[in-house]
This record gives C-alpha cells, structure tokens and sequence, in this order.
C-alpha cells in the first residue's frame, strides 16, 4: 500500500525528523518496513522550513506551518493524497481534519497519542477548546480508522464513533535502551560510587517535581548518601536555585542526546515519576518516560494516574498516591531496597516492531472491509 503520514515536524521540544524521534515516526518507519510505501508530509510549525530528505527509507516533505498557511499545507496535502492508498492523519486534530479533507473519500487513519483537547489548535485566544473538541470528534467521526495510544483515549473516541477503533501505546526500542552497569556509568561521569540516586528525566508539565522535591527532603536527613538527579532543560531553569541551595544534594542537569543521557539513567539506583493528576496525565498508558525507564530494568516509583499502574503490572506495591509526598518518600525507600526489577519482559509487546505489525494488520483490515462495502 502508499501510505501518506501527515504530522507535526516538531513535538515534545524535539525535532522528531532530525532526530529520529517519537511515536509518528517509529509508526510510519515500521510500516515502511512490512512493505509498504510511505511517504510524510511533516508540518514545520516552528522553523517554518521547506525540506525534502529520505528518514528510515521514507520520503519526508517538510512545509511550513502556521494560520497564514493552513490552505497551502492543505492544497499540497490533497497533491499528496492523490498519489497514495492510505492517508494517516497524527500528532494534532488540526492535522487529522487536514487528513480528512485531503483524503476526497480514501480511507483515512487518525491517530491519537494524547488528549488532544489539551492542546492548542492555533495560539490565538478565539480558538478556545469548544474549537479543538469540535475538530477532534469531527476527525474522529470522519475517519475510517481511530488508533489510540491508551485504552483510556478508545473508551473515549467510542462515544464519538461507532466504526472501527485500535490501540496501538508507545514503545521502545530495546536495542537502544538497554542496562548498563551503574558502577561504569558512575565513574565515565564522574559520580560517587556510594551514592544512592533517584532520578528523573523530562520537563514540566504535569511533572509534580515539587512534590518529588519534598518527598526527597523527608528522607535526606535519614540518608546522607542519598541524591536526587533532575535532567532537563525545564527543569535546570526552574529547580537551579533549589539545587544550589542543596549543598550537592540536588543536582540538575540540562537536555541531553539520548547516548549521553542512557549512561545518566543507568547510573541511577531508582527512577521516580511524579506525574499530577490532570487532563493530559489521566489517559497516559506507556509515556515514553515509563517505558523507557522500564528498558533499564530499574526499580520505578511511580503515581497512580491514567493506566501507568497496568504497565507495572507485578511492581504495583512502588506505585504511589498523586501529591502525596509522604507517600511517595515511603515508596522512594521501597524502591532503594529493591534488590531486582525485570521490566523488559514485560516490554516485549510493546517494541515498535510488534506495534507497527499491529497498526498494519488493522490498516489492512480496515482497507479489505472497505473494499467489501463494509
């Protein structure tokens, strides 16, 4: 099948093109895999830049993206349309009904990783969320497939549609993310050896660094080995007086490429993430963070939002109460007493190849339904 990917260039502050990132492109690259021809048009919202280069055996075309551009990305989109089987519309609603007006009656897949409502459509203060909702269930309604990324986001495309419905999470590669001794990690960058650290890697949003922070100051009385270790560039701006104030206790680095940041990770003794209940937080079913950290086979204290406690099937006794610092120090201690986690096991159904098979069995299914009249 030619399959044409409609997505945004850049997501979660990176440039998921250049760097190889994320659930839209390990999806579109797996499908390229199994055969079929893929071809993307990314939508550059930032950059606003006109590119054409080859991803993973893809042809990507980048074009610029903003309000004053919305007809000519469609009018290229409905160009691009014209020349494949299957239009795939992800990773925004304003792209899904793109997907759909472009598509002229071929099937279209759209794609939902997160609570799109959440989102912004346009940063202009008219375009309220009663305009996102209205957009999201439209391309919800009008597509021939609905693929979820959390059994929590189907429940809630099921009110809106009646046709066919998959769930397709995020994944991993666990190729890349793999364990790698804490002691070589420690000495490569320079750590104590003694130590014991948590971890957390990411940025703000929903992250409930604050209550990690006071959760880790319940306990560094009790444990003067004990360190917490903040990566991100969110979290240097915001937490760099904190960590100052610490005396070493606290230390905050900035991004980092994921090479550099896996040698970070495993020098770790356990991983804490903090998330806050709240619209975005509550459908999360395998967050790149969580499947992530699960790949390093490291004990994870974790609240309890969205489905994150089903993929920790097993370790559900690190899970922790949301905003509840005490509860989470109590967790914090449990886990540092862990003496071994498998979770890469349980990861085997969630590699980006097992779910790429699965998108493509049910875009099959879906085009052979249609084919019949179904």
């Amino acid at each position: 099948m030619n399959i044409l990917v409609i997505m945004k260039r850049f997501s979660s502050g990176k440039d998921q093109i250049a760097e190889n990132f994320g659930r839209e492109v390990r999806l579109a690259s797996e499908l390229q895999r199994l055969g079929n021809s893929v071809t993307v048009l990314c939508a550059d919202q930032a950059k606003k830049e006109r590119l054409i280069m080859k991803l993973n055996g893809m042809t990507v075309e980048i074009y610029p993206f903003g309000i004053l551009k919305v007809l000519g990305f469609l009018a290229t989109a409905k160009k691009m349309a014209a020349q494949n089987d299957i239009i795939i519309g992800t990773s925004h609603p304003l792209l899904g009904i793109i997907a759909v007006m472009a598509a002229k009656g071929k099937p279209v897949v759209y794609d939902i990783r997160d609570n799109y409502e959440t989102y912004a459509l346009i940063k202009l203060p008219l375009l309220s969320k009663l305009m996102i909702r209205l957009v999201n269930n439209t391309a919800i309604k009008k597509s021939s497939l609905v693929v979820c990324g959390s059994n929590i986001l189907a429940e809630m495309a099921k009110k809106t549609r009646n046709g066919p419905i998959t769930v397709v999470p995020n994944g991993v590669n666990l190729k890349l993310y793999k364990p790698i001794g804490k002691e070589k990690c420690r000495k490569m960058l320079g750590l104590p050896l003694k130590d014991k650290i948590i971890a957390y890697s990411g940025g703000i949003r929903g992250a409930g660094v604050d209550v990690l922070i006071s959760a880790f100051h319940m306990l560094e009385d009790k444990d003067k080995k004990l360190k917490l270790m903040l990566i991100g560039n969110e979290l240097k701006s915001r937490y760099a007086e904190t960590a100052s104030a610490s005396k070493g206790r606290i230390t905050v680095e900035g991004s980092m490429p994921y090479g550099r940041l896996l040698y970070y990770l495993n020098s770790a003794d356990a991983f804490v993430i903090s998330y806050e209940p709240n619209d975005f937080t509550n459908i999360m079913y395998a967050p790149y963070k969580l499947v992530d950290y699960m790949a390093l086979n490291k004990p994870i204290v974790c609240t309890d939002v969205g489905e994150m406690r089903k993929m920790l099937k097993g370790h559900e006794q690190l899970v922790c109460r949301p905003n509840d610092a005490e509860d989470m120090a109590q967790k914090i201690m449990a886990a540092l007493k862990t003496k071994k986690a498998n979770y890469r096991e349980r990861l085997k159904e969630f590699t980006w190849e097992r779910l790429g098979e699965k998108l493509n069995d049910a875009i099959k299914a879906m085009f052979k339904n249609r084919a019949r009249g179904n």
